[in-house]
């Protein structure tokens, strides 16, 4: 009894402390009454939907850098050909300490610094109609304010023609000091002590070199999409980033990502009859990355966020690169201004489509058909090795182990054109022929078999070098190309003896049942037996000898029925059966299989990569050989 009047007596001491959650709630709730927030806290959390990190104080500060700078090459013709479009981009302890962001841009009138702080103050909207019709980066008019009311801010402003700048100094909303100050032309923003009269905020920002990463990666997205502004970041007084503003996409992507990877990137374009233009660069299947952070999007210059696009990317890519592993791209979309909303969100960063699907078609056709007419198989990634000290030592200078030669493409006239690209049905989005680099097709060409090595590798020799074949790959490639030509019509299946008994969890019966017909066209005779288990009639032909039948037919199961992967679930499917049919690594091969098996690779769309994304064929080129024996 004591321990109960306790802790009764806790829970009253509870209700009396003058400074405790609980009482906030009790006043709330029992007074009822609704009561405008005052104005410093009302700005503060206006602000926190535009400002969360130091990334996104200098998004905004760029975003109308780079709207200043396009406006005044259009209002001044010959800034154009002069020296200007600079965005200048400093920062200290991760933007936490202090951002100055300077441009060269049409600057800001001395009688409009002031309102240039003011919420929803802005110079690139008039009417809501405006709104239909956005085409600059900026235009709700917050960003300034919403910096102001959790940084100290200064403005240093001075327009064309102007005799002197002007600044203005804010801090906690609050206006302290303005006039006259000597400038060049365009605007300086510092920002200092950022988020210092929001503790809660502060406490859950990165570590100073999360944040410089955070800035130093949005400087690159916009450097990306204005190639011809020279952006420069610096960081602690090291430089990040430096571009040189020559408009050359290939050598901003150099600045930021390093030449190899700038040369190896591919170029692409393709426009919609309906008026939706899809350009940009790409990488080749070999050249992956771990997450989606180098898949840039763009809608008419405005970098965007989209799952359905970033979606639209990975399946065109499906089949070319491993699961798990991710394409680096950069997209640019121009449509109508008419055809997005922009006013989604704060940040302004999510637009949506007025069609969609048109969109979403556009960007997967016109980067399955680059890929389609210009992956080739990979090579031999380095020389074999250098040549001796001994043999080195017989000719000074003769030889030496030089860079291997940028992959290339099988010769056109051995190629032919993909007939993928020659079969596909008519679609409302049109795709052009990809810019360059361009090829006739991605068929392997004819070649000779040399013979098994491994257990695995069958080698065979082409016309220009010799190539390296994984069996286990290359039949999943034609089994699966297989598969997919009889869907709809009469699957080869193979009925058993004895009808299989497979268990499933519970949530995975009403798929099977389902996905009934998928499997019907897979060749598998499926029906749910209980609640948590299948039976099995029929199996495809091409697994009913293989040994580890049930494992197979589970994978098929899974694939077909998960609803969180993405993709097709025929197309997954498909590629598991493929996988379980396949011969495997350490099968020893006749020598009219291996025969038979090239014979069908040759054939075969797509025939570099196995369903999965792992190349079938690896080759290694003539002149590498020759450079590697001395002979050139």
């Amino acid at each position: 009894m004591p321990r109960h009047r306790n802790a009764a007596r806790d829970t009253r001491g509870a209700r009396d402390r003058p400074s405790g959650s609980h009482l906030l709630v009790c006043r709330v709730s029992a007074s009822g009454r609704i009561e405008p927030l005052p104005r410093d806290v009302a700005e503060k959390v206006a602000a926190g939907e535009v400002i969360q990190r130091p990334a996104d104080v200098v998004k905004e500060l760029v975003e109308n850098a780079i709207d200043a700078i396009v406006a005044r090459r259009i209002n001044e013709p010959e800034a154009s050909s002069a020296r200007t479009g600079n965005v200048i981009v400093d920062i200290s302890g991760g933007g936490l300490e202090s951002i100055r962001v300077v441009d060269d841009g049409g600057g800001i009138a001395p009688d409009q610094l002031a309102i240039a702080l003011a919420r929803h103050a802005t110079s690139k909207l008039r009417t809501l109609d405006d709104l239909a019709d956005v085409v600059t980066l900026g235009f709700r008019g917050e960003a300034l304010p919403s910096i102001a009311a959790v940084a100290a801010i200064a403005l240093v402003s001075r327009v064309p023609g102007g005799d002197a700048g002007a600044f203005v100094e804010a801090e906690d909303g609050a206006v302290l000091g303005s006039g006259a100050r000597g400038s060049p032309i365009g605007t300086q923003v510092t920002v200092r002590r950022l988020f210092a009269t929001v503790p809660a905020r502060l406490a859950f920002q990165r570590s100073p070199g999360g944040e410089a990463a955070a800035i130093a990666r949005l400087i690159g997205t916009y450097a990306l999409a204005y190639p011809e502004i020279r952006f420069r970041l610096t960081s602690d007084r090291r430089i990040a980033i430096a571009t040189d503003g020559s408009g050359d996409r290939r050598a901003t992507l150099a600045a930021i990502h390093g030449a190899d990877v700038a040369l190896a990137l591919l170029p692409f374009e393709a426009l919609d009859p309906a008026g939706v233009r899809v350009s940009g660069v790409m990488s080749a299947p070999e050249l992956t990355r771990g997450t989606r952070s180098e898949m840039y999007l763009y809608v008419n210059r405005r970098p965007i966020q989209n799952r359905a696009l970033g979606h639209a990317i990975i399946e065109a890519y499906r089949g070319f690169t491993p699961d798990g592993r991710f394409p680096m791209v950069v997209v640019d979309i121009e449509v109508d201004p008419r055809e997005i909303d922009v006013n989604v969100h704060p940040s302004k960063m999510e637009v949506r489509f007025r069609r969609d699907r048109l969109v979403y078609g556009a960007v997967q056709r016109a980067v399955r058909g680059t890929l389609v007419t210009t992956a080739p198989p990979p090579s031999i990634s380095a020389p074999l090795r250098a040549p001796p000290a001994w043999l080195a030592a017989m000719a000074p200078g003769a030889l030496t182990a030089t860079p291997y030669e940028p992959r290339l493409p099988f010769p056109a006239a051995l190629a032919g054109p993909s007939p993928l690209a020659a079969s596909a049905p008519a679609s409302p989005v049109g795709i052009a022929e990809p810019v360059a680099p361009t090829t006739t097709g991605t068929r392997l060409p004819v070649m000779r078999i040399l013979g098994q090595a491994h257990g695995t590798y069958i080698v065979c020799e082409g016309p220009d070098g010799i190539y390296f074949v994984d069996q286990h790959a290359a039949h999943e490639r034609v089994l699966y190309e297989q598969v997919l030509a009889r869907r709809g019509g009469d699957a080869d299946r193979q009925a058993l003896l004895e009808p299989l008994v497979i268990d499933l969890p519970a949530e995975r019966v009403p798929i099977v049942l389902e996905r009934r017909s998928e499997l019907l066209d897979l060749g598998f005779d499926i029906e749910p037996f209980g609640d948590c288990a299948a039976i099995i009639r029929s199996v495809p032909a091409a697994v009913a000898s293989r040994p580890r039948l049930r494992e197979a037919i589970v994978s098929a199961i899974e694939a077909v029925a998960d609803p969180t992967a993405a993709g097709d679930p025929f197309d997954r499917a498909a590629a598991s059966v493929a996988c379980h049919a396949a011969v495997r690594a350490g099968d020893t091969l006749s020598f009219d299989l291996m025969r038979d098996l090239i014979g069908q690779l040759e054939g075969a769309d797509l025939s570099a990569f196995c369903p999965h994304g792992r190349p079938t064929v690896v080759r290694l080129p003539a002149s590498q050989l020759e450079r590697d024996f001395g002979r050139r």
